[in-house]
């Protein structure tokens, strides 16, 4: 209750300084929020022209996913590099390094295309950018006043507070409840286009490269904690993956998953 008659007394005193001062604080909230998501958008496209691709397996996955997809727009870029990684930028393109195709089989990288073109067509990205604008509006709506109506007294590092504390909240925001349902509906097309039991056997095997990179001389119980996902990660732990594939499969590749030596 204290909490909503300040709020109501801050609206009070920024109406009477300025009337237009909340319509400003909400469309410089605005602009920010889309200069901020198209600047990570951009970044990627401008890093595209100056990426080492290997021609030869880009060309081989691109006929592959856009048979399977029966979009010919896709095109595949297989970057040389040596983390093993995969991720759609916006458009039509999507990218793999070089290290995730050495690491799993043919039908494992298609699973992870799959999972990438189940981002494109959930319009994840354009899904980000609302997100993000709405965040940073309210975020601003917030900081302006700080800084226009505390008259003294350290305004500026209040507001530099309020801005961490509350960007931080709206990363675990979109995180627990966007991001991760995000990853959750793109593995799901993966298992649509028939690359469940693939989509599985490719985290079991990325799941066990970055254990072994990230986890050498540490015990058990920090491993585990180095590889669970934080509050603000928008990809869930493979475990909760792989059990959301498995709600959905058929017995027979279930049995084929468990079975698989290469799984």
């Amino acid at each position: 209750m204290r909490k909503y008659i300040s709020e109501l007394y801050i609206e009070e005193r920024l109406l009477q300084e300025d009337p237009s001062l909340g319509l400003f604080s909400v469309i410089f909230g605005v602009v920010v929020g889309v200069i901020t998501s198209i600047s990570s958008i951009v970044g990627t496209y401008i890093r595209r022209s100056n990426i080492k691709e290997d021609s030869v397996q880009s060309i081989k996955y691109t006929k592959l996913i856009t048979k399977l997809t029966k979009n010919d727009d896709l095109k595949v870029y297989v970057v040389k590099d040596q983390i093993p990684n995969a991720f759609f930028a916006g458009g039509n393109d999507l990218f793999l390094t070089s290290s995730l195709v050495k690491l799993l089989a043919d039908d494992e990288v298609v699973s992870i295309l799959c999972h990438e073109y189940g981002h494109k067509v959930e319009n994840h990205i354009t899904k980000h950018i609302i997100y993000n604008s709405i965040a940073t509006t309210i975020l601003f709506s917030l900081i302006v006043p700080i800084v226009i109506l505390i008259p003294n007294g350290p305004k500026i590092m209040i507001a530099i507070v309020t801005y961490m504390l509350g960007d931080y909240a709206a990363q675990i925001v979109h995180a627990q409840f966007f991001g991760r349902r995000h990853e959750f509906y793109a593995d799901s097309y993966a298992k649509k286009l028939g690359y469940g039991s693939q989509l599985k056997s490719a985290l079991k095997k990325l799941d066990s490269y970055y254990k072994k990179l990230m986890c050498k001389d540490l015990s058990k119980e920090e491993c585990r904690l180095i590889m669970e996902p934080s509050l603000e990660d928008e990809h869930p732990s493979v475990k909760d993956r792989i059990g959301k594939l498995l709600l959905s499969l058929s017995p027979k590749n279930i049995i084929k998953m468990f079975t698989d030596k290469k799984g």
